[in-house]
C-alpha cells in the first residue's frame, strides 16, 4: 500500500513538474508573440495573459516568468513614450536647417541633434527615429577633473525647483586627466514637461548635477532657443 502511495506521489510530482514546464514554455511563446505584435493594445493583452500563466507556477519558475514579464513591460512602456513619425522627406529644408542628422544603419535609427559648436550644455535633448517612431531623448553629461558620481539633476526655473533622477550613468577617463560622466535615456512625461518649462522660462536657469559631489552650471538664452527649436521639430514630426 505504501509503495502504491509513493508511486502515486511520484507520478503526481512528475505531472506537476511537466505541467509547470509547459506553462513556462507558454510564457516564452507569449513573449515571442509580444515581439511580433505591432499594436500596443494587443501587447497589453499579451502581458495580462502572461501574468495569468505566471500565477500558476511554482516559486522558481515564477521568478523566471517575472523576469520575462518585467523586461516585456519595460519594452512596451518605452514604445508608449514614442510617437508615430513622418518621413523626413515630408519636412522642408528650412524646417531641418540648423540640425545635424545622422543615421546608424546597423541600429536602423536616425538621430537629430542641435548643432552646438564649442559650447555643449550639460543637458542635451535630441530626437531618435526608429521603426517609424520618434522618441525625444536626453543626454546628461559632465566633464571635469574629478568624479561627481552624478545620479540626479536639479534645476531652478523662474524660482521653482525641478528634480529628476539620472539612470545608467557611464563613466570614462579622458586625456589630460579629465573624466566624463554621461547618461542617455528616453525622456518621460516629467522630463518633457521640464524641457517645456526651460524653453518658456524668463530667466537664466541654474542647474546642479549631483551625486557624491556636485557640479553647478547654467542654461542661457541661446541654449533655451536651441531646445525650443528641437521641441518644435519633434512636434512637426508627429503624424
Amino acid at each position: 500500500m505504501k509503495k502504491i502511495l509513493l508511486m502515486g506521489a511520484i507520478g503526481l510530482s512528475v505531472f506537476s513538474f511537466a505541467q509547470e514546464k509547459a506553462s513556462l514554455k507558454q510564457i516564452y511563446s507569449l513573449a515571442d508573440d509580444l515581439k511580433k505584435s505591432g499594436s500596443i493594445y494587443q501587447q497589453d493583452s499579451i502581458i495580462s495573459e502572461m501574468k495569468k500563466v505566471r500565477d500558476n507556477l511554482g516559486d522558481f519558475d515564477k521568478g523566471l516568468a517575472n523576469t520575462f514579464i518585467n523586461v516585456s513591460e519595460q519594452l512596451i512602456n518605452t514604445k508608449k513614450l514614442g510617437v508615430r513619425s513622418k518621413d523626413l522627406s515630408e519636412l522642408s529644408k528650412s524646417e531641418l536647417k540648423g540640425f545635424k542628422i545622422d543615421e546608424d544603419k546597423f541600429k536602423h535609427t536616425i538621430f537629430i541633434t542641435n548643432r552646438w559648436g564649442f559650447s555643449i550644455p550639460v543637458i542635451q535633448p535630441y530626437i531618435a527615429i526608429n521603426d517609424g517612431n520618434a522618441f525625444l531623448r536626453v543626454k546628461t553629461q559632465y566633464n571635469g577633473f574629478s568624479w561627481i558620481f552624478m545620479d540626479r539633476v536639479q534645476l531652478i526655473i523662474d524660482g521653482k525647483d525641478y528634480f529628476y533622477e539620472i539612470p545608467n550613468t557611464e563613466r570614462n577617463v579622458l586625456s589630460g586627466g579629465k573624466v566624463k560622466e554621461s547618461s542617455d535615456y528616453i525622456a518621460d512625461e516629467k522630463q518633457i514637461e521640464i524641457l517645456k518649462a526651460i524653453v518658456n522660462s524668463k530667466d537664466k536657469i541654474s542647474v546642479r548635477l549631483s551625486g557624491q559631489k556636485y557640479y553647478d552650471t547654467i542654461i542661457d538664452s541661446g541654449t533655451k532657443t536651441k531646445f525650443k527649436e528641437l521641441l518644435e521639430l519633434f512636434d512637426k514630426l508627429k503624424k
